[in-house]
Formats: structure tokens, sequence, C-alpha cells
């Protein structure tokens, strides 16, 4: 009998950028602390705030996209055009919601997993909302 493909046999994903990660076995709410005590988070260029990505992870499932996180204040909005500070251009699809069994950490109040498509150049570190929304 063949063996049937399932939606999820094509799922993988793959930390690419991790700054704040001093061990494999950190949490996130160790690398938010390090992430907020970064004074180079947050960075002006060309008339644009730049947020830096706390962990950067690709995924594939059907396509190839991003997930990063990034502080709200970069407030994406459906349909919007993310930039990085290499020039690349990222649709923003979405965000990635997290649950939780107990205590919310305070980490979850003030960053985004938002989820990118992937760019054609190298990612960068740090991230814009550009002002033109896509048609």
């Amino acid at each position: 009998m063949k063996k049937r493909k399932r939606q999820t046999d094509d799922f993988h994903i793959e930390t690419i950028y991790d700054p704040y990660s001093k061990s494999p076995d950190d949490t996130f709410n160790e690398k938010y602390q390090r992430y907020i005590e970064d004074n180079d988070r947050i960075v002006e260029l060309d008339g644009l705030t730049f947020y830096k990505a706390a962990v950067i992870h690709k995924v594939v499932l059907h396509e190839v996209g991003l997930i990063v996180a990034l502080p709200w204040e970069i407030n994406p909005e459906k349909d919007c055009i993310i930039v990085d500070e290499n020039g690349n251009q990222y649709e923003y699809r979405g965000c990635e919601m997290m649950s939780f069994r107990g205590e919310i950490p305070e980490w979850h109040f003030k960053m985004v997993f938002a989820i990118l498509s992937f760019p054609e150049g190298n990612i960068g570190e740090y991230f814009a909302k550009q002002n033109i929304i896509k048609e």
C-alpha cells in the first residue's frame, strides 16, 4: 500500500539568526532580557525606524517564509511591506500566536512573531515598516 503524504511531511523550521542566545538551553525569557538591554536594538536609517530582530526562523511548509521576533512598536498591518537594512522587501503575512498554561510572560505583550515572505538577498538584522501599503 502506498504511503499517503501528509502536509506536515514537508514541514521544516531552522533558526537562522539568534544573537541573544548564550547556550542552547536558553529560554526566550532569557533572550528577551538580553534584547531589551541592547542599546543598539533600535536605529534610524533614511527616516525609518529599524528594529533589531530578537530571533529569525526560516520556515518551510508549502513555501519558504520567515518568522521574525520584533517589538510591537513596528506595528505591522495587513498587506504592509517590511524592509530590512539591506534593502530587501518582505510581505507581512500575519503573526504567529502563542498559547500559555499559567502565567503569560512579559515578552508576549511586547513582541510580535511576524510571518514574512522569504527575500531574494541576504536577510538583514534590522526591520522597519515601510509606509507604502501594497496593492
